[in-house]
């Protein structure tokens, strides 16, 4: 049973669970150390966003990518555009997480983080997402 269910909301999507399951967790973390961004390699991010105003960004955009990727089978036309709004919306933040690493290195001496392949990596997966997940969506009554 447990096997159909996984194969049911998982297949083919466990890339989006994962960077859904993170999105959750980060903001989960920003609401209770508030200060866990200004006291990271991300505080350049907070040139443009707030640490609270990121954290309800990854609760609201971790619930719709919840809500799609459990609707998705029954809303072909509506779930994989949602799919599509996380996985755009997680490729937004992940990208600016990257280019606040990016940022960071002239005040490390020049040294970048390794961080920047792994969130470059994310976005890049994201916009791959966005394309699979609107490849999969049927028009109205079709």
């Amino acid at each position: 049973m447990s096997t159909d269910i996984f194969t049911r909301y998982c297949r083919d999507r466990l890339f989006e669970w994962v960077m859904t399951v993170a999105m959750l967790a980060l903001a989960v973390e920003i609401f209770i150390w508030p200060a866990t961004i200004g006291a990271s390699a991300f505080r350049f991010i907070l040139r443009v966003v707030s640490a609270e105003n990121m954290g309800v960004f990854f609760i609201i955009f971790g619930a719709i990518r919840i809500a799609a990727l459990v609707a998705n089978g029954k809303l072909p036309e509506h779930g994989p555009r949602m799919r599509a709004l996380g996985a755009g919306a997680a490729a937004l933040m992940w990208g600016q997480m990257c280019i606040a690493l990016l940022l960071l290195a002239p005040h490390n001496g020049g040294i970048p983080s390794p961080g920047i392949p792994v969130y470059f990596a994310l976005t890049i997966g994201e916009m791959v997402s966005v394309y699979r997940a609107l490849s999969n969506a049927r028009p109205a009554g079709g």
